[in-house]
């Protein structure tokens, strides 16, 4: 970016920030098991004043995205090359029901929102934010026993329509394990995956994985492997079929041989 020339610059920038949650308890009892429902709002405030950053150069700096795992963030940016001007108010709510016999979560839900009382003026480009509210963003977890289901939804509540989404249901036991997942993006990408694999013993291992393309309609990868271990050594041996083009696709055999604590040798077909 194409600064004012200036080789010795300086800013004081304050920022105020407030977090505030609360946490109600209470005893609940699901299929004869005792579980403690939490309900948790909390409140983050955050007010930085406008300060004229362009004399400053933007080398890696860039914005933040809003997310179930940054409620509480000071600036808006990525890095300090700028540090954005903000008088804003998240809003969170948890809830959680965790057993008091072993102290697992077996569901977890979450939603939160950003709501802006001014626009922001400082910006990697030359446009203002006037927006008055983020992307409401949810996130929900549910895990019975072996099983485990997540989903995350980003939600644009101006225009009333799904950005995103990504959907998890997972299932492990001691010797097989199966994995089905659907990612969305509006505009970009629709896919769903299925991972699989299955212990026989100490020694033998079966895995299978498909990717696919539901917006195009093909498949991405497909990959099957077997796995042999010993003490000294072992063996991967695995089909794979990627899609490049509508007109082509790669496709190998690949072997590897691993000798414990000497590395590994590998031949592709």
């Amino acid at each position: 970016q194409q600064t004012s020339g200036k080789t010795n610059l300086s800013r004081t920038v304050p920022t105020l920030s407030l977090n505030g949650a609360l946490f109600f308890e209470r005893d609940s009892q699901f299929f004869d098991s005792h579980y403690l429902h939490t309900l948790e709002p909390q409140l983050f405030y955050v007010y930085t004043p406008f300060s004229n950053q362009s004399d400053f150069p933007i080398f890696d700096t860039s914005v933040r995205g809003f997310d179930v795992n940054n409620f509480t963030t000071d600036n808006r940016f990525n890095g300090i090359d700028r540090i954005g001007d903000d008088n804003r108010l998240t809003t969170a709510l948890a809830t959680r029901f965790i057993n008091q016999e072993n102290g697992s979560e077996l569901m977890m839900a979450r939603i939160g929102q950003i709501h802006y009382f001014s626009d922001r003026e400082v910006q990697l480009g030359n446009s203002i934010d006037k927006s008055s509210s983020s992307n409401i963003i949810t996130e929900a977890q549910f895990s019975p026993g072996k099983w485990k289901l997540l989903s995350q939804i980003t939600w644009d509540s101006e225009f009333e329509q799904k950005l995103s989404s990504s959907n998890q249901l997972n299932y492990q036991n001691s010797k097989f394990g199966a994995n089905l997942a659907q990612r969305f993006q509006i505009n970009a990408l629709e896919t769903r995956e299925i991972n699989m694999n299955w212990t026989f013993n100490s020694r033998w291992q079966f895995n299978l994985t498909n990717l696919y393309d539901v917006r195009n309609d093909h498949v991405i990868e497909n990959l099957l492997g077997v796995n042999y271990e010993s003490c000294c050594w072992g063996l991967r041996l695995s089909a794979k079929s990627r899609y490049l083009s509508p007109t082509q696709t790669d496709t190998g055999v690949y072997i590897e041989l691993i000798l414990k604590g000497l590395g590994g040798v590998g031949v592709s077909n």
